[in-house]
């Protein structure tokens, strides 16, 4: 039985349809950092469409629409507003896909609808949906079920249809916070600022096997109530890609 190395610092837990939670320290830490510069930074000083996709169309598994008037950049920060009725947003970063890297993004998600999933993800390049994505998604953040927005749950979707692995880290998301992810050929490893506290899944035919885009989302699921009101929103500071891991949380 399949199951995900996840070490863990802060209260974590693993949900894998069909296995039993396997938490354990790895036995050593990933290689030291490269100081490098991001080879890519967005701080949302205005928002391009030559840089950005703004998704236009029907939400996330045909929920409401994605509209771009719902996506906004207002003093450096990207917001995108959910309503009501389901009017809300997404984009993606266009000709940025990359394979194997680290992605800082720092953001925060204000109390809302329980309805409202803000989602910051990378996604297969190229792919337009989940019916032909055959590259899975790395959830670096994702509130669901969570109308305090007290954890994010860290999610690796394999793209070869293996149950995904899932980690809830107790985190109050209303405040800012820098999220890390670092993608390499051998593992995945996520942490949330400085916190030493990390997720790292090792079982390499989990990991993604091309080039993935930067994708950031406020899905609407109506189906679980109105919990934390009728409306939600995302704000996002900044998204930096670098090529090669750049640093790591003290172990």
């Amino acid at each position: 039985m399949r199951r995900a190395t996840v070490a863990f610092v802060w209260m974590v837990v693993l949900v894998m349809a069909g296995c039993e939670a396997s938490p354990s320290a790895p036995s050593d830490g990933p290689p030291a950092s490269t100081g490098q510069s991001p080879a890519w930074v967005e701080e949302f000083d205005t928002l391009s469409a030559e840089d950005w996709e703004i998704y236009d169309g029907e939400g996330h598994l045909g929920n409401g629409q994605r509209q771009p008037s719902q996506v906004d950049v207002r003093d450096s920060v990207l917001t995108i507003t959910g309503t009501a009725d389901g009017r809300t947003g997404g984009l993606k970063w266009r000709g940025r896909g990359q394979t194997y890297g680290q992605w800082d993004i720092r953001l925060r998600v204000p109390s809302g609808c329980v309805c409202y999933h803000p989602v910051v993800m990378l996604w297969g390049a190229g792919k337009t949906d989940a019916g032909t994505n055959s590259l899975g998604a790395i959830d670096v953040v994702h509130a669901w079920q969570a109308p305090g927005r007290d954890r994010n749950t860290f999610g690796l979707h394999p793209g070869n249809g293996a149950e995904p692995v899932r980690v809830d880290v107790a985190v109050d998301m209303t405040q800012w916070h820098v999220y890390h992810l670092v993608w390499q050929e051998s593992y995945i490893y996520s942490w949330i600022d400085d916190d030493p506290a990390y997720v790292q899944v090792t079982e390499v035919e989990l990991l993604p096997e091309g080039p993935m885009d930067v994708a950031i989302q406020l899905d609407w699921f109506p189906q679980e109530g109105t919990t934390g009101g009728s409306t939600a929103t995302l704000e996002v500071d900044y998204v930096k890609q670098f090529t090669e891991p750049v640093e790591y949380p003290s172990t």
